[in-house]
């Protein structure tokens, strides 16, 4: 989540480090908002008691778009991990949901074998590494999204500014009366395109 925003979050390699989910808004592009939940850390060899309380957390992530799996690529054993947060996703019923893996601290892992897909390779110090991965995300928000086309007539070019927020719009300039926008919006906000019809 740090690479990601401005504010930092406290971050430190000890157990329940990240206990409480934390949620953030940030823009992915022009005024597109995004939120960003950070639910907790590798789960494994907990009593059960704990383990039902963490999954309670990542629950909260079962109407999301995109889930990002973090992976700590300079572990030895983090398909070992992998499989632990995949085996709990599935209990959950959440193994549908699309996601991208993001394997952090490149600048510490020696010969990294890949094992989740689609995925990116980071380093939270690299200063390029927040514009990678925010242009990673928007395409694969891009492939979750349905496509569309709309004409806007000059006088309702205001509106754009509401649903830039929810939808990843194209490039547009009003130069003619009728503009065609193009972009990606959620299927369960494309009812929002229908004032914009004549």
């Amino acid at each position: 989540m740090n690479v990601l925003t401005d504010d930092k979050q406290y971050e430190a390699n000890e157990l329940f480090a990240t206990l409480d989910a934390t949620t953030k808004q940030i823009y992915l592009q022009n005024q597109f908002q995004a939120t960003l939940t950070d639910t907790v850390g590798f789960i494994q060899d907990l009593p059960t008691e704990l383990v039902a309380a963490f999954k309670s957390t990542l629950e909260e992530s079962r109407h999301v778009d995109l889930l990002l799996h973090v992976i700590d690529a300079s572990e030895p054993n983090h398909a070992e991990h992998e499989k632990v947060v995949l085996d709990i996703l599935k209990d959950l019923d959440m193994l549908d949901i699309p996601r991208l893996a993001v394997y952090n601290k490149m600048d510490l892992a020696e010969n990294l074998t890949a094992t989740a897909f689609p995925n990116v390779r980071i380093s939270a110090k690299d200063k390029d590494s927040r514009q990678l991965l925010r242009r990673l995300i928007i395409g694969e928000i891009r492939d979750i999204f349905e496509p569309f086309s709309i004409k806007v007539h000059q006088d309702k070019a205001y509106k754009l500014y509401e649903l830039n927020k929810i939808a990843l719009l194209d490039s547009y300039s009003f130069e003619q009366e009728v503009e065609e926008i193009t972009g990606y919006i959620a299927a369960k906000n494309k009812w929002k395109l229908e004032e914009f019809y004549d």
